[in-house]
């Protein structure tokens, strides 16, 4: 069972605040809630505050769709940082593939072209499963885009290929505020008063639209908190840095400012290592993505401690630009990811907190936990 403070971070954040979407009212709410839990557990702890272009959905998305017949409507859902579309009406054809992560994250794309020829928005297909949002893999370059499902995808592109003509109409309202704002969260645990090395453990705290996110991410971000148990149950003697990392669904803008203002401040040596938490309360699969070698054994040894076997099947893969933990190994920081992969309600309404694992959490920390244990004695 998990302990107090892990129960009352994981629900205080999807229970009791719900949805922590980039620069929102929740989301700044639970950047005091970290800060308030973190200063009770005797932590120094400030907000780091980032100011970012952001964005935000005033009109609910919507798709209808004709293959040679009769109007119907389909399930879709945004990708944050489309541009708004006000009834768009046309044809769809092939468009390509958008990559937001190399071998997982590869969608099939179509376009929809106006009556003049020219392409006006996009139909992006989540072909792991349902309509879900998304994030825009280039937000830079912005169109009108919405997310359908692996299915609807499915349908949509066999008819264009079969020679069908498939025609589409298109509606999403959205806003971008040049002023949003962010905080990322940061605690120091000192167990090392001898040196200014320190590790980072970080998680994410910000959801996806209309999530409470308990899975995605308040899991991670309570499992800081249980990591913080086992360093002080262990009298580990070694520097640490919590941080509740914000913007990661909308491009992982928390820990890329966090690197970054390190680096412009030439203190960016002191890290010598992070270890990423995101999701770790649900799914099929123990996932370690870790590139470094040395790094890779050493957590390998952990999760073989932790008894993560036990209970589903550990996988291990390089690192990929999908968690906080990116932003670190660009710059040459030994870094890793530990995940569950992955729980039915991701990036959905339905990822709530009384389907939470416990068992999974309880495993992913003393993984954690012993990973710093080792990483401690190397230091």
């Amino acid at each position: 069972m998990p302990s107090e403070i892990v129960a009352r971070v994981m629900s205080g954040l999807s229970e009791t605040i719900g949805v922590r979407f980039s620069a929102s009212e929740g989301e700044h709410r639970a950047a005091e809630f970290l800060s308030e839990c973190f200063r009770e557990q005797g932590l120094p702890t400030t907000l780091q505050r980032l100011g970012f272009v952001g964005w935000s959905v005033t009109r609910a998305p919507s798709l209808t769709v004709a293959i040679g017949g009769a109007e119907e409507p389909l399930d879709v859902a945004p990708v944050v940082y489309s541009a708004p579309a006000d009834d768009l009406t046309g044809t769809l054809r092939r468009y390509g593939v958008k990559v937001l992560i190399e071998g997982l994250y590869e969608m099939p794309t179509m376009e929809l072209v106006d009556g003049a020829g020219n392409p006006v928005a996009q139909i992006v297909v989540n072909a792991s499963g349902d309509a879900i949002p998304l994030i825009n893999p280039s937000a830079l370059y912005r169109v009108p885009m919405v997310v359908v499902s692996a299915k609807d995808g499915e349908r949509l592109l066999a008819a264009i290929d079969a020679g069908t003509p498939v025609t589409a109409r298109v509606s999403i309202g959205t806003r971008l505020d040049p002023d949003a704002y962010s905080y990322n969260v940061i605690a120091t645990y000192e167990g090392d008063p001898s040196s200014s090395d320190y590790v980072v453990v970080c998680a994410h705290y910000d959801t996806q639209l209309d999530t409470p996110g308990a899975y995605d991410n308040a899991s991670g971000t309570a499992g800081m908190f249980g990591v913080l148990e086992h360093l002080r149950a262990n009298d580990i003697a070694m520097n640490v840095k919590f941080v509740g990392i914000a913007g990661e669904e909308v491009g992982m803008f928390g820990s890329h400012f966090f690197v970054n203002d390190l680096t412009e401040r030439g203190l960016l040596g002191q890290v010598r290592y992070c270890v990423c938490l995101d999701q770790i309360s649900g799914g099929d699969f123990f996932w370690l993505w870790c590139t470094d070698p040395d790094l890779r054994a050493t957590a390998l040894e952990a999760i073989e401690g932790a008894k993560v076997a036990e209970i589903g099947e550990v996988r291990v893969d390089d690192n990929k630009p999908g968690a906080d933990h990116w932003a670190f190994h660009e710059r040459g920081i030994p870094a890793l990811l530990l995940m569950w992969w992955r729980q039915a309600d991701y990036h959905k309404p339905g990822d709530t907190f009384d389907k939470v694992d416990f068992g999974r959490v309880d495993v992913a920390v003393e993984a954690a936990g012993r990973l710093l244990a080792s990483l401690a004695k190397q230091m």
